[in-house]
């Protein structure tokens, strides 16, 4: 089940509050916090960096290969850039939790 930002943030909010029930952080604070996790996650991927989170597992941004595609305005062939992507591989731990 794919959940969206809004249900995310309501679920980190209500953890907090569980967790912290003197200092119980705001919608907005909690908010600010993820936004904050985000933006960090973001500057490393274009930085091309990978992100290691211990015990969850390791982000690494992979380089595709190049392909070879068809160029409509000349009618021949060309090389297509390679393309990056985020591949998650979980740690052992949260494998072994999950399974």
């Amino acid at each position: 089940m794919s959940r969206g930002r809004k249900e995310f943030l309501e679920r980190v909010y209500e953890r907090a509050g569980k967790r912290y029930k003197r200092l119980r952080p705001s919608r907005f604070q909690t908010r600010e916090a993820v936004e904050a996790i985000l933006a960090i996650l973001e500057e490393a991927f274009l930085e091309e960096e990978n992100i290691k989170i211990s015990g969850f597992g390791t982000f690494e941004i992979k380089k595709g290969k190049s392909k070879l595609v068809r160029d409509f305005s000349s009618g021949g062939t060309k090389k297509s850039l390679p393309k990056k992507r985020i591949v998650f591989k979980a740690s052992a731990k949260f494998l072994k939790e999950l399974n």
